[in-house]
């Protein structure tokens, strides 16, 4: 989930305000209310909260009506010399495999308001874009944005385009520029889908990238760790976390004031038995109900369920009080 206690680059919101000024909304405008400036961006030791990042969004969709695909338009802006060293991590990988394993080991260095997390179906590989910490109002542009960003990220690795075998999103289709997406993904996506999921091809992931060095790739990744310790500032989570994003000015917005609570992740797989794994972030949740086509379970303290009994491909809920729930589908 997102890590509202690390800092981040200034660069995601100078692409934002960029993509605001295309749309007709002043940079001014976009910054309202985050305590940043135009010029600040630009110092090379300003650093921007999750929370500033946020209220850009807010106030870039408030200005622009949250157009349909303004989300994809944002993502496909974010090449990988955007990320700085972790870019350079990922551009040094032996392949697009490797290179989502190290980005996702580095994700603090990123943008991503999604959480983000791999699904291995060998030789197959997905990875699960969820929100449970954003408000819903936002979903839908940090989703579009995080995915459309992975894809930009993985066609520029080999230098040539990289369509995906599945893309599904959580949310219903757009009601126009339905075609962005097929352009964006090679493929055309299935909405009011379970979750938001990207399906990569296994030649693609395992297809050796064109600039993998191996001491490049080893020292970069040292960097990246010493980059994301000097950044890091560690903060105890006891029960909700008590962050407020006020991510709009306008006291009648229903954005105005959202209280972030902690959100669940669920993790199926089959063998050695069909199973599911519960967690907050890293922690494993224990007591959450996994409920789906009539059947019952519950998490135990490893934060595993069983799922013998549900049925192959059946849509499952998973809850607990005090968090915010997912759903997932029986692989």
């Amino acid at each position: 989930m997102v890590r509202w206690d690390v800092a981040r680059a200034p660069t995601s919101v100078q692409l934002l305000s960029s993509l605001g000024v295309d749309y007709g909304v002043p940079t001014a405008t976009s910054l309202a209310g985050t305590g940043l400036t135009e010029d600040g961006l630009h110092d090379p030791n300003c650093a921007v909260t999750a929370q500033q990042e946020l209220r850009v969004i807010a106030n870039l969709l408030e200005a622009t009506g949250d157009p349909p695909g303004i989300g994809l338009d944002a993502g496909a802006r974010y090449h990988l010399t955007t990320y700085g060293m972790w870019g350079y991590a990922l551009i040094s990988s032996r392949s697009w495999r490797s290179a989502i394993d190290v980005g996702l080991r580095f994700v603090d260095l990123t943008f991503a308001f999604c959480h983000i997390w791999a699904r291995d179906e060998s030789p197959e590989r997905q990875l699960v874009l969820e929100t449970p910490n954003i408000p819903v109002e936002l979903g839908r542009f940090v989703v579009e944005r995080d995915s459309a960003a992975i894809q930009t990220m993985q066609e520029e690795l080999h230098g040539r385009p990289c369509p995906l075998l599945e893309a599904t999103f959580a949310f219903p289709a757009p009601p126009a520029r339905a075609e962005r997406y097929d352009e964006l993904f090679g493929v055309a996506p299935e909405f009011a889908a379970a979750e938001s999921a990207l399906r990569f091809d296994p030649e693609v992931l395992d297809r050796l990238l064109p600039q993998y060095n191996e001491h490049t790739a080893a020292l970069t990744q040292e960097q990246c760790r010493q980059l994301l310790a000097k950044r890091q500032k560690r903060v105890g989570l006891a029960g909700q976390v008590q962050a407020v994003v006020n991510v709009s000015g306008s006291p009648g917005n229903t954005l105005w004031r959202t209280q972030l609570i902690p959100g669940l992740a669920a993790h199926a797989f089959l063998k050695p038995t069909p199973t599911v794994k519960v967690r907050d972030d890293t922690t494993p949740v224990k007591g959450a109900t996994v409920r789906g086509g009539g059947k019952v379970a519950h998490t135990n303290a490893k934060g595993l369920a069983s799922l013998k009994g549900f049925k192959r491909h059946a849509l499952v809920r998973v809850t607990k009080a005090d968090y915010v729930g997912t759903a997932f589908r029986v692989p």
